[in-house]
């Protein structure tokens, strides 16, 4: 007999195996991201309905991300823009992508 492994984020579904459910009502902020990757990430997470701020190092680049989120996905209510620091202090969850030559020592 094999396992088969559960996943309680996944809602069970034969026709779509890639259909999400949200599990509660966390925001995540995307530190960085206006970048490639923190604005494919971004873009991920507010098309299954997660809330979402784009974090930049200024408002302008964090709200064009916004705008371009938007322009792919429609008007949707649940992505914002913020500061890098203001979005790590709204959000509940982190996602850090900036490069690592961005990062400082600490």
């Amino acid at each position: 007999m094999v396992a088969t492994p559960v996943c309680k984020h996944r809602e069970t579904n034969t026709e779509n195996k890639h259909k999400f459910r949200k599990v509660n009502n966390m925001t995540i902020g995307v530190i960085g991201g206006t970048g490639g990757q923190g604005l494919g990430i971004a873009l991920r997470f507010a098309q299954v309905g997660e809330n979402v701020i784009i974090g930049s190092r200024t408002l302008d680049k964090a709200q064009a991300g916004v705008d371009k989120v938007k322009e792919l996905l429609g008007n949707i209510p649940n992505i914002t823009a913020a500061t890098n620091p203001d979005a790590a202090k709204a959000a509940d969850v982190l996602v850090l992508t900036v490069p690592l030559a961005a990062q400082k020592d600490t």
